[in-house]
């Protein structure tokens, strides 16, 4: 069996590492030296660009982890003096808010592109929004492909080139990177989203809330229409387009009673969440809502008179950027906002982290360390007294 030096050293999955090595075979002056063909064909083929009206590809720079405005990065960049090609990379991640939105003001005379395990993968609204949700980028300004078509491409390219010495060593790290792909993309068929072990998970959250007092500790009241999912009006009136997020994100609910906080809508309550969001992942934190009618509740934007609302109860809560505009604050179940995500379970793409809990012993232990983290990073904050 042929070794692979990309599944030894678990690079396979690293999207920074596999962007790397993709760049470097796309930079004309890259270590491999594959002047402009390589480039070229990616253009050509993936991109569907008519490489004839361009002209001295050789000047093109390629670059990765393009910093931009915020400390954002853009996983591939390519700049040429006729066209920029930003290019956002999806393994595993799921999408960040207003991040195609804001990537796609450094596309010029082209697309910004989009590429994930799956041709049929869109980006999400809330990638595709910007912040203030005011503006949406239309979906005809984004390229998508798969990392299936990079394949394709990749051993129709192999294929062609001459069988030499010369070039014997990047004709099998190719090999070697296609089987990598395939690997990531074969593994990913083996799973599927898990709305069952789900709520599984959240019920051990809730029984552990229950065992350690929780609840009582911080004032805290379970709601019994939990694991259901929420969303916006917003969402709710475009979910033709946007079913896939209406269908995940089930969660366990508790009502913040402390006592004089109330919103400038007496519909309005501060609620204590932990949900499979809806890219999969295990998140908790505090989030706001509003009663429409007996047991119908919906998401409502955190508005600038709820965050002083919330401000002036608890004097040491801080809010922060927000995952979604519902959310005041928080947090992967690993306490992190920007993570790796190998230790926060994914239960759409079934990560490792995510069937170890299939396990009820490591679903326990699991819910009460993520409890402990999110009562530290968290839930301490509603301790702090209200400003007189």
């Amino acid at each position: 069996m042929e070794s692979n030096i990309f599944k030894a050293l678990k690079m396979a999955q690293d999207e920074v590492l596999m962007c790397r090595f993709l760049a470097d075979l796309l930079d004309p002056k890259g270590r491999n030296k594959l002047d402009t063909s390589f480039l070229k064909s990616f253009l050509e083929v993936c991109l569907q660009m008519d490489c004839a009206k361009l002209k001295t590809l050789e000047r093109t720079c390629v670059m990765t982890e393009y910093l931009i405005d915020n400390g954002r990065r853009i996983d591939i960049m390519l700049q040429h003096p006729q066209f920029s090609i930003p290019i956002e990379v999806k393994i595993n991640a799921g999408d960040q808010e207003s991040q195609c939105y804001d990537y796609h003001f450094y596309a010029r005379n082209a697309k910004l592109v989009y590429l994930t395990k799956s041709h049929e993968t869109k980006p999400s609204l809330w990638t595709m929004q910007s912040k203030d949700k005011g503006n949406t980028l239309e979906e005809s300004a984004v390229t998508c492909i798969s990392w299936k078509s990079i394949c394709t491409w990749l051993e129709e390219w192999r294929a062609g080139q001459p069988k030499s010495d010369q070039n014997a060593e990047l004709l099998e790290q190719v090999r070697q990177y296609i089987e990598a792909i395939e690997w990531f993309l074969s593994d990913s068929k083996k799973q599927s989203a898990d709305s069952s072990l789900a709520c599984t998970v959240l019920e051990t959250f809730q029984e552990a809330i229950d065992r350690k007092a929780i609840a009582e500790t911080y004032q805290l009241e379970w709601l019994e229409d939990s694991y259901k999912s929420y969303c916006s009006a917003e969402l709710k009136e475009k979910k033709k387009t946007d079913l896939q997020r209406l269908n995940f994100c089930p969660g366990v609910n508790y009502k913040v009673k402390a006592e004089g906080l109330e919103f400038s809508d007496s519909n309005q309550e501060m609620w204590f969440r932990i949900e499979a969001s809806d890219d999969g992942y295990l998140v908790g934190g505090f989030c706001l809502v509003e009663k429409k009618r007996e047991n119908d509740w919906m998401q409502i934007k955190v508005d600038d008179a709820a965050m002083e609302t919330i401000k002036k109860q608890f004097p040491a809560f801080r809010v922060i950027a927000s995952r979604s505009y519902w959310w005041f604050v928080w947090r992967y179940s690993n306490g992190k906002q920007a993570v790796s995500y190998d230790d926060v379970p994914n239960f759409k793409t079934m990560n490792q982290c995510a069937m170890d809990l299939h396990d009820p012993v490591k679903r326990k232990e699991f819910a009460e360390e993520t409890l402990q983290i999110f009562e530290e990073q968290l839930l301490q904050y509603l301790k702090s007294p209200p400003e007189l």
